[in-house]
C-alpha cells in the first residue's frame, strides 16, 4: 500500500465487530466506514492518552516512510458492543484507534526463523532507530506483521513512550539489540554513522505540520497530551547519538575512530 496519507482519519465501526485474542483484552476486528469507503479493521478500545500514544507513533511512522498501516480515530457506538463480552469503551467519546486491515498475506513467522528474517529486513536499521526515538522497548516478536520475503509492517505502539522514560535515557532497542550481534568494529561504526542520518531526518521534522495531522480536536483532551509527547520526542533528539553509542556498545572516545577507519579503507580499495 502506498503510504500518501499521513494523516489519521476518520471512521466509524459497523455493527457485527468481534474481539481477536490480543492479550489485553481490548481489541476488535471488523468493518468501519471511511471516507474512502467501507474498510476491515483492527480496533483497540483505549483511554484518551493510549489512543494519542498509538496515534502519534503512527502518523510520525508513515511520514518518515515505515511501513505502517493506516490509522482512523473510530467512533464506536456502545449497542453495536452488546454481543461482545467483557468489552467497552474506553473513554467518554466512545473513541478508539483503528489500523486498515491490508490486503498482503500477514502470518507468523516461527521463532527460529525470525532473527533470519529480520535480519535481512531492508527497512530494519530505520525501524530500530525509530523504536528507540520512541521509547519502544516491545517490538520483538508481537508488534510486527510478517508479510514474507523479508517484509513486516509496525503494529500497536502500546508501551511507547512511557511518562517514566526520560529523555537521555536508553530503551534498549529490541531490533538494535539483534542488528549489533556479531557486527565488528568497523560495522558498528557503519551503523551508528547510518543512525546519525535518522537523527537528521527527526531534526528536520515540521512538528506543526506532525499536530494537523494528527487532528487533535478530533480527539478530546488530547492537546495537552500531544504536547507533552512532542517535548519528550524533540528533548530526546539531542541525546539520540550517544544513545545510539551506547545501544552498540560504542564508547564515545572511540567515534574518531569511525571516520579515520573508514578513509583509510577507502584508500585501500
Amino acid at each position: 500500500m502506498p503510504i500518501n496519507k499521513f494523516h489519521v482519519q476518520l471512521a466509524t465501526a459497523y455493527p457485527g465487530v468481534h474481539a481477536v485474542d490480543s492479550g489485553k483484552g481490548n481489541t476488535l476486528r471488523g468493518r468501519i466506514a471511511t471516507d474512502g469507503g467501507a474498510k476491515t479493521a483492527y480496533i483497540k478500545l483505549l483511554g484518551i492518552e493510549d489512543i494519542a500514544r498509538e496515534a502519534i507513533c503512527a502518523v510520525l511512522a508513515r511520514k518518515l516512510h515505515l511501513p505502517m498501516l493506516q490509522p482512523y480515530y473510530v467512533q464506536v457506538d456502545p449497542t453495536i458492543l452488546s454481543g461482545v463480552r467483557g468489552v467497552r469503551p474506553k473513554n467518554p467519546s466512545n473513541l478508539a484507534f483503528g489500523l486498515e486491515e491490508e490486503l498482503v498475506p500477514y502470518r507468523r513467522v516461527v521463532n527460529q526463523l525470525l532473527d533470519e528474517e529480520l535480519q535481512l529486513w531492508p527497512d530494519a536499521l530505520r525501524v530500530a532507530a525509530f523504536d528507540e526515538w520512541i521509547f519502544n522497548r516491545d517490538r520483538i516478536p508481537s508488534n510486527l506483521l510478517f508479510a514474507g520475503d523479508h517484509q513486516f509492517w509496525l503494529i500497536d505502539h502500546d508501551d511507547a513512550l512511557p511518562n517514566y522514560a526520560s529523555p537521555e535515557a536508553s530503551s534498549s532497542s529490541q531490533l538494535l539489540q539483534l542488528l549489533r550481534k556479531n557486527k565488528s568494529q568497523l560495522a558498528l561504526f557503519r551503523t551508528h554513522r547510518s543512525l546519525r542520518k535518522r537523527i537528521e531526518e527527526y531534526r528536520s521534522i515540521d512538528w506543526n505540520e506532525i499536530l494537523h495531522l494528527l487532528n487533535p480536536h478530533e480527539l478530546t483532551g488530547s492537546v495537552s497530551i500531544y504536547g507533552r509527547y512532542i517535548g519528550f520526542l524533540r528533548q530526546r533528539i539531542g541525546h539520540l547519538d550517544s544513545i545510539f553509542s551506547q545501544d552498540l556498545g560504542i564508547r564515545q572516545q572511540e567515534l574518531g575512530f569511525d571516520a579515520s577507519t573508514d578513509r583509510s579503507t577507502k584508500k585501500e580499495l
